[in-house]
């Protein structure tokens, strides 16, 4: 047996429908003085986002299957309706319970700017200039799927919640959870049920009377309800003013989707997608999820399928396009 190389360089590019062209460069040392320790550094890119990591893993941390970590961030991004400046710094722990169960703990620090907010987005004046966000994240994940990369079978279940407090070094202060569960099963050898749910509440306390806009919820795009563009669906005129999201404090996302494999790597997608962003949890309405369906050209490679999917609107308003098209990597769930 040949031991793997203690370092490595990694790098590639793609293209999506969002970011446009983009790529990633990775230099790595995977076995610091022969202890197991890690250290990687990358630097990745698109058309809307520039982001530079510094991270440090040390393995069996005070326990066994216990990794720590600590990851030193820059970003730049440009989101729909404002550009964002991140820098951040994050420690963390993994816990591996069993072969399918995983736990973390991540304590996160970081210093935001927004500028070139558009008007319609901003619900405080708050929204515009800096702000420090310090938080501390538990998560747990169940996952007994049999490829992470393109399941038939399994599941994907997970929590996380955040929360946001001055005694962690936050000038906002909120807790936001997002629960997940996603089910695959083999129907044949070529067919495939995927279905997924999704939820997300977010509530302020103390002296904060507006979540910050960065940690909002939002919906539309390649991953959520395939008829819209990305973060493009909201409720008109609360969380979708004259086209432009806010962003809301809860979310719903259901997915379904039958997928066929066809020869030569190529596969088919019929999905329908409901979703919606509302700007409380009180003002969740089943009757105003929005409905799309449509169908995907898959096309598989090692790390996932190459996908493009053309998603139209069931239940749309009057000024919104009939359908939207999304291409990347990857299932959408």
């Amino acid at each position: 047996m040949t031991e793997r190389p203690s370092i490595g360089v990694e790098f590639g590019g793609g293209y999506a429908d969002f970011e446009g062209v983009r790529g990633f460069f990775e230099l790595s040392h995977r076995n610091l003085f022969g202890t197991g320790r890690s250290i990687t550094a990358r630097a990745q890119g698109s058309r809307i986002q520039e982001l530079y990591t510094l991270s440090y893993r040390e393995p069996w941390f005070f326990f066994r299957d216990t990794d720590a970590h600590v990851v030193a961030a820059y970003e730049d991004r440009e989101e729909r309706t404002y550009d964002l400046e991140r820098t951040s710094g994050t420690v963390g722990v993994d816990k591996s319970f069993s072969k399918t169960v995983k736990g973390s703990l991540v304590y996160q620090y970081e210093r935001n700017r927004l500028t070139n907010v558009d008007p319609d987005a901003q619900l405080t004046p708050e929204d515009i200039g800096r702000v420090t966000i310090g938080s501390i994240t538990p998560s747990l994940i169940r996952d007994t799927r049999d490829d992470p990369f393109n399941p038939r079978s399994g599941t994907l279940n997970g929590i996380t919640v955040q929360d946001a407090a001055q005694i962690l070094g936050s000038e906002a202060q909120f807790v936001k959870t997002t629960v997940q569960s996603s089910w695959y099963q083999a129907l044949s050898t070529r067919f495939v049920f995927a279905f997924s749910a999704r939820a997300g509440v977010a509530q302020r306390f103390g002296e904060t009377e507006v979540i910050p806009l960065t940690e909002r919820f939002l919906a539309g795009g390649r991953s959520t309800v395939r008829g819209y563009d990305q973060d493009k669906l909201g409720v008109e005129g609360v969380t979708i003013i004259n086209g432009d999201p806010t962003g809301g404090n809860a979310m719903l996302i259901f997915n379904e989707e039958l997928r066929i494999a066809l020869p030569r790597s190529f596969g088919l997608v019929l999905f329908f997608d409901h979703g919606n962003v509302w700007l409380d949890h009180r003002d969740v309405r089943f009757s105003e999820l929005k409905s799309t369906t449509g169908i995907g050209v898959r096309y598989n490679t090692p790390v996932g399928p190459f996908r493009l999917d053309w998603g139209y609107k069931l239940n749309r308003e009057a000024d919104e396009d009939p359908w939207a098209l999304h291409f990347t990597l990857g299932h959408a769930f």
